[in-house]
């Protein structure tokens, strides 16, 4: 007598949903994020350095284009990490925003500084990392299109 088992279909591994607040995945997700945004800081300079080269005078647009790559590559580490996450956007946008600031902080120390304005300012343009992460983690939220309606027919 042969014992036979019935085969269930395999619908793939269900993830356990992540926990509400901070925990050690919420920091795992947020320093993916921040890989991605220093990816994404890579390819924003090219497109903003072929901007600059292209007006007649490069060096007045130097700081400007400088600026809006590093707060367009702070939305998009925002989203990354709210998009590897799931839950809390402000939480993930603060994360992510503080990893950024982080790095940028520290390769601050390796160049020099040039083209900035005093140190106060400085502080206050990174400082608005936090904001434009928190942002893009806001804008990385799911909104149906379509409502689902309730058929009047029972």
């Amino acid at each position: 007598m042969s014992v036979t088992r019935t085969r269930r279909k395999s619908r793939g591994k269900r993830r356990t949903p992540p926990p509400e607040g901070f925990s050690l995945l919420l920091l795992k997700n947020g320093g993916l994020g921040v890989c991605g945004g220093a990816i994404s800081i890579l390819i924003l300079l090219l497109g903003g350095s072929a901007l600059c080269y292209a007006s007649p005078n490069p060096h007045a647009l130097l700081f400007p284009v400088a600026l809006g790559v590093l707060y367009l590559s702070a939305m998009v580490t925002g989203w990354l990490t709210r998009q590897l996450h799931g839950v809390s956007p402000m939480l993930c946008g603060l994360v992510s925003g503080g990893g950024l600031l982080l790095l940028t902080g520290l390769l601050s120390l390796f160049f020099p500084k040039e083209g900035e304005g005093t140190s106060l300012l400085s502080l206050a343009l990174r400082l608005l990392i936090l904001p434009a992460a928190c942002l893009g983690a806001i804008l990385c939220e799911k909104k149906s299109l379509h409502r689902h309606r309730r058929s009047g027919r029972r």
